[in-house]
């Protein structure tokens, strides 16, 4: 009998808090602060379970509440955040008090429970491994180009291809950390983005700009390149040998990591238990420590990834000024203005601007050449401002103290208000 995803995740949840809190209770019942440790560490995979449990929940909702325009795309991002912030907090507890142990060694009471919490949580990695086998070929990321806002595909497609909360963990920072990569290459040459991104857009030559994109209550009747669900195609680049490859390279440190500190975990109660030497105390601290590093090891590049999509940071391999240049080499478009490109999820680039067009020409002609430009770049969602400019209007004009083909905006806020605008204009 086949087992659903969403039943693998809850037997993997369910299993995760049984022996959380059997090595919490034990750890504290025996004064180990080694499975004190690994305990967090387990704690780390239950809240990342969690959250691929909700997304699916999430995912198979009918209920899509208008205030969420963009529906739960950032769930994830900020559950994990969550999830890292509080395991680097836990981890500082460990720290402190892990290190007065070595000054003052705590007595081990029986250290075979130790020994048995310990193989319980080797064979549950091992379990885990096999019940949710064939991690090389289950990461295809679709990359379906649907934007649809309003529901929550993006997490349906995302929380589908998670099998273990390492893939979910690794998932976030690798897509994160490829979007964010700088982009080091020469003028006339294509980053795997910008070649993805020009995959999906030839698939898509007779785009429509300006279409009207109706979802869950909003509306989307400005350019905004929101693709139809209708052609919500998936184009099956499963990056097996570039970012899938790293992808599961870092799930597998991940496994790995579990592994070793059950491993670790499983010494520490051998030596207590076996040795007479009166430094044998001293290997749970140490072993607490190391368990402790591991766990930052993978908090920080969590957080940091996170933090990064939260700010609307714009991701290095968006190269702003080479955008700049490509739109204003379009015939008919006098200037570009409030640039802003940001990413909405780990795997979505949004992009908005004001762009300044001379009267005669085809708004929506220009808005599509645009988009060519920004799919080029791997960004697949726009929002794109016209702003009609008679032939020789100073307006247009560029700004003496701004970037290249900065303009006046047209349609700019009184004075009064300019405290409030996200770009206020330069002084």
């Amino acid at each position: 009998m086949k087992v659903s995803k969403s039943a693998k995740l809850w037997i993997q949840l369910t299993l995760s808090v049984a022996l959380l809190f059997a090595e919490l209770i034990i750890g504290y019942m025996v004064n180990s602060i080694a499975l004190i440790a690994d305990a967090f560490h387990m704690l780390n995979d239950v809240v990342s379970l969690f959250i691929a449990v909700y997304a699916v929940k999430l995912a198979n909702s009918t209920d899509h509440d208008p205030k969420y325009t963009y529906g739960w795309q950032r769930a994830e991002v900020l559950g994990a955040l969550i999830n890292a912030v509080l395991l680097l907090g836990l981890c500082i507890t460990i720290l402190a008090e892990a290190i007065p142990r070595f000054f003052n060694p705590v007595e081990i009471e029986n250290p075979q429970l130790i020994l048995i919490v310990g193989c319980m949580g080797l064979a549950f990695n091992v379990f885990g491994m096999f019940m949710f086998g064939g991690h090389g070929h289950s990461h295809g990321h679709g990359h379906s180009h649907g934007h649809d806002h309003g529901n929550s595909n993006q997490i349906e497609s995302r929380a589908g291809s998670v099998n273990t909360a390492a893939e979910f963990q690794q998932s976030i920072i690798q897509e994160a950390d490829t979007i964010r990569k700088k982009n080091k290459a020469q003028l006339s040459e294509r980053s795997p983005l910008m070649e993805t991104a020009q995959l999906s857009y030839d698939a898509n030559d007779d785009l429509e700009a300006g279409h009207n994109h109706t979802e869950s209550g909003h509306n989307h009747s400005h350019s905004h390149d929101t693709h139809n669900k209708n052609h919500d195609h998936d184009h099956g680049h499963s990056h097996g040998h570039g970012e899938g490859a790293m992808n599961m390279y870092g799930v597998y440190l991940h496994v790995l990591g579990d592994a070793l500190a059950n491993i670790a975990v499983i010494a520490t109660a051998l030596i207590i238990w076996l040795c007479e030497f009166k430094e044998k105390y001293l290997f749970d601290p140490i072993i607490s420590i190391l368990i402790t590093l591991l766990i930052i090891k993978f908090t920080i590049p969590l957080i940091k990834s996170a933090s990064f999509i939260l700010l609307q940071g714009t991701p290095n391999s968006i190269p702003l000024d080479r955008i700049r240049a490509s739109v204003l080499k379009i015939p008919g478009i006098k200037g570009i203005h409030e640039l802003h490109v940001w990413q909405l999820s780990d795997t979505k680039i949004v992009a908005s601007a004001h762009i300044s067009v001379e009267s005669g020409h085809d708004y929506m002609a220009l808005a599509s050449e645009v988009k060519k430009v920004l799919h080029n770049h791997g960004v697949h969602s726009a929002t794109i401002q016209p702003e009609v400019v008679q032939t020789g209007n100073s307006s247009a004009i560029v700004l003496p103290d701004s970037q290249e083909g900065n303009t006046k905006c047209l349609l700019s806020c009184s004075a009064s208000c300019e405290p409030q605008l996200c770009c206020p204009p330069n002084k």
